[in-house]
């Protein structure tokens, strides 16, 4: 018997899931660092004028630097794209962009008025996919949700852990999250970072997928 059941004696099922929570808490950081540098590809691609860095995740810093390291950037992006909307807007008409950037509004139908929009602003430089990913950041909430999310992520008990730790051997992870709490708490800590982990799994996954559907769906609009 190693020093870990130790530990946890009677439930030897606990090491298992913190191994696997922390493996998915990985993978679904590194997705989010993708999505967002394809983001940034897509803003390079369809709005010109608009220049982001691309992020790199880092495993030697900590949970709680990383998801700060997407904050950052997302935020930084939201602010700009945000102001870009709002100019397309003035230029358009808020009737138009209301159309344009309403849930009810098939794709279709963006690709429709964002054309209408672009002979209203062309010397502005605008492109149709510019538009239509102006109008789906901001109204889509795309960015928004995420941050929210990965910021309750970012103060949990393990936030301060380093990031590569998480993809380790499971009696690494375990020595980490000791070293983090209390023994006696270890056990209501251990079903908040579950709490915490599947809350941002859903946001996550939802960022991620949101992201991929933009790009592809304005790449086929745009060969078509």
């Amino acid at each position: 018997m190693s020093w870990t059941d130790i530990l946890y004696p009677g439930n030897s099922d606990m090491k298992i899931r913190l191994a696997s929570l922390s493996g998915q808490l990985y993978t679904l950081v590194e997705n989010c660092f993708v999505s967002v540098n394809h983001l940034i590809d897509s803003i390079h691609q369809y709005l010109p004028g608009l220049k982001f860095e691309k992020i790199c995740m880092n495993d030697s810093k900590s949970l709680a630097d990383n998801c700060n390291i997407i904050i950052g950037r997302v935020n930084e992006i939201n602010a700009y794209v945000t102001q870009k909307g709002k100019d397309v807007e003035l230029l358009i008409g808020t009737e138009l962009f209301k159309q344009l950037s309403s849930p009810d509004t098939t794709f279709q139908q963006k690709i429709d008025i964002a054309k209408k929009a672009v002979t209203i602003i062309t010397t502005s430089g605008w492109l149709v996919g510019g538009v239509i990913l102006a109008a789906m950041i901001i109204t889509g909430k795309i960015l928004t949700n995420v941050v929210a999310k990965i910021g309750k992520l970012a103060t949990c008990f393990l936030a301060f852990i380093v990031l590569g730790i998480f993809c380790s051997a499971v009696n690494m992870i375990i020595s980490a999250v000791i070293g983090a709490v209390e023994k006696k708490k270890l056990k209501k800590a251990l079903e908040e970072y579950e709490d915490a982990v599947k809350t941002f799994k859903t946001a996550a996954n939802e960022f991620c997928e949101n992201i991929m559907q933009i790009r592809v769906k304005l790449e086929h609009t745009m060969k078509g």
